[in-house]
């Protein structure tokens, strides 16, 4: 009854009925657990703590809910804890690696925090999964390496870059920096 009432959008009312599904399962943690949702109930009612405490508890349950981890993740990023939400979604891209925007969305959180090595990672990959934009996917990439400190990498990346579109501006311009700032540029 809970998952129904969810499902009609109607969370306050479907709030009992799940608790009474978690007391009477409170180790099921598969797709159809009172863990996900009480996450989507308490999400619904702006109760963006209730939500995160019952994803906690469902991805303590289950090692392999792809749509747990990335609701988490938002759910974290919307109470401003962006290292946490970094965390569910590297435990997602585990879970299914073949979604670019979930890639990019990780490199953008790991920049944030500070953590550039792993933002070029997930730009490496985005670039691995061969975009439609494959140009601007490699111009991004070039810059996760420079932040990185990884001038080298940064170059070869934006490099390849300009090959695909040789009058890429940004691209052009972050040459002309690495260039400069390289051993033996200009």
């Amino acid at each position: 009854l809970g998952a129904a009432l969810v499902g009609e959008e109607r969370y306050t009312d479907a709030q009992p009925h799940l608790e009474a599904a978690r007391k009477i399962f409170p180790n099921y943690g598969g797709p159809d657990s009172p863990y996900w949702y009480l996450a989507q109930a308490y999400n619904g009612v702006g109760d963006l703590t209730g939500a995160e405490q019952a994803l906690s508890q469902l991805i303590q349950r289950s090692e392999s809910n792809y749509d747990a981890y990335t609701m988490h993740a938002d759910v974290l990023e919307q109470l401003d804890r962006p290292k946490e939400a970094a965390d569910a979604l590297d435990k997602a891209v585990l879970v299914w690696p073949y979604e670019i925007e979930l890639h990019q969305r990780l490199a953008t959180l790991h920049a944030e925090i500070g953590n550039y090595p792993r933002a070029s990672r997930e730009r490496a990959a985005v670039v691995a999964l061969n975009p439609t934009d494959k140009a601007q996917a490699l111009y991004a990439l070039a810059i996760a390496y420079q932040e990185a400190g990884d001038l080298i990498g940064a170059r070869s990346a934006v490099l390849q870059a300009l090959e695909i579109a040789p009058n890429f501006d940004a691209a052009l311009e972050l040459l002309l920096i690495l260039r400069s700032g390289l051993p033996g540029g200009s």
